[in-house]
């Protein structure tokens, strides 16, 4: 009896439209779920495009310090002073450590140019015309640029497209197209810049640029050897950045020097110009005689150690391209102090503050006042 009534509750069980309820409230589940997947993948997009425009436009800084803050500068400079045109000093750590403004002691008043240093550490010759670029797209078109002319430095190359390698997590999508403007190839004409990998980099910063982020919005949070904004903010406001070491020993001076050396070998003995980085330099004057720009080279001061290491055939070979290069486009080249003594220098070729200033008046007394005033 119980059994037959057990097999009736099957069967009444078995005829409900369980299944088609079943399926239709999972259907229905299914739908809000990709319904929920989609919107946040929209907002994920939309986000990730937002913050990687904030970061290009409105906080540079966050992506990369050390040319943020300066663009930061700049922007408070052209507020403050108007009728102030910007010289712009572009180049590497040697640069960054070797021009001091302040020294050049130029008059506070309208037409009186604000010299402003735009080095930047490790930049090879195509990163430095990267960043003179880069201003002049955020609006703060220079009336003079004095680019660093370093022999070695040419001679190493640098080519525009490892500067996403170089310089991962700094650069924006905007950036790789200024990179690609460049040119790629030793003709000077653009090509493709960049794997996937290296464009989506830009684009995902907050993985990319997480330690930089960090640094600043809560640098407590991170390891001391991890923060990448000190450096940065140690700037005066003509973005001048002394030497971080101070007074070295003679012993530091010498470990120093020995160091340069071996980063330095087989370069002292080259003699080739890089052809990519020689066409860069021909599309950035290009580009700044396009704007009315007036365009300088200069060559920074190395040490007496640091000079003696050049063979002759390596001095000949960067003094016949200093003068090629010169006369066709057709802009100067101001020479180096070579007066100055080993201990104005912690390794060879980055300057300590007294010798920057002495180098700095000489520079702006000697060669970039009566330059400027020749154009007036």
């Amino acid at each position: 009896m119980i059994s037959d009534r057990l097999t009736l509750l099957k069967f009444a069980f078995a005829r409900t439209p369980r299944s088609r309820i079943s399926r239709s409230s999972n259907s229905n589940r299914s739908r809000s779920a990709k319904r929920s997947l989609a919107w946040g993948f929209i907002a994920f997009v939309s986000f990730s495009l937002g913050f990687a425009w904030v970061l290009d436009d409105v906080r540079p800084e966050w992506r990369d310090p050390e040319y943020g803050h300066r663009l930061n500068q700049i922007r408070d400079w052209k507020a403050k002073s108007p009728q102030r045109p910007l010289l712009l000093i572009v180049g590497s750590s040697r640069i960054q450590m070797g021009i001091y403004p302040k020294a050049m002691d130029f008059a506070d008043e309208p037409g009186s140019p604000v010299p402003y240093n735009l080095g930047y550490r490790g930049a090879p010759p195509s990163g430095s015309a990267l960043h003179v670029l880069r201003m002049i797209d955020a609006g703060h078109i220079p009336g003079a640029v004095l680019f660093e002319f370093c022999p070695v430095a040419l001679m190493a190359g640098g080519q525009p497209k490892i500067l996403p390698d170089l310089w991962p997590g700094r650069l924006s999508y905007s950036d790789m197209s200024r990179i690609r403007k460049l040119g790629t190839s030793a003709d000077g004409v653009p090509g493709p810049v960049g794997s996937r990998t290296e464009w989506a980099r830009t684009l995902v910063p907050w993985t990319t640029c997480r330690f930089t982020l960090l640094s600043h919005w809560q640098p407590d949070w991170i390891p001391p050897n991890r923060l990448t904004n000190l450096k940065s903010e140690r700037l005066d406001e003509f973005g001048f950045h002394s030497c971080p070491w101070g007074t070295p020993t003679p012993e530091q001076r010498r470990t120093s020097l020995q160091i340069t050396r071996d980063i330095y070998a087989g370069l002292h003995s080259a003699t080739q110009i890089d052809p990519v980085t020689d066409a860069v330099l021909k599309v950035l004057v290009a580009r700044c005689q396009e704007l009315g720009i007036k365009f300088a080279f200069i060559r920074i001061p190395e040490s007496p150690a640091f000079r003696s290491w050049a063979t002759p055939a390596n001095v000949a070979a960067g003094n016949a391209y200093a003068e090629q290069i010169t006369k066709k486009l057709g802009v100067p080249l101001f020479p180096a102090l070579d007066s100055l003594e080993e201990t104005d220098f912690i390794d060879g070729y980055h300057m300590l503050k007294p010798g920057a200033e002495r180098y700095s008046r000489w520079l702006a007394d000697t060669h970039i006042k009566p330059w400027l005033a020749g154009s007036r």
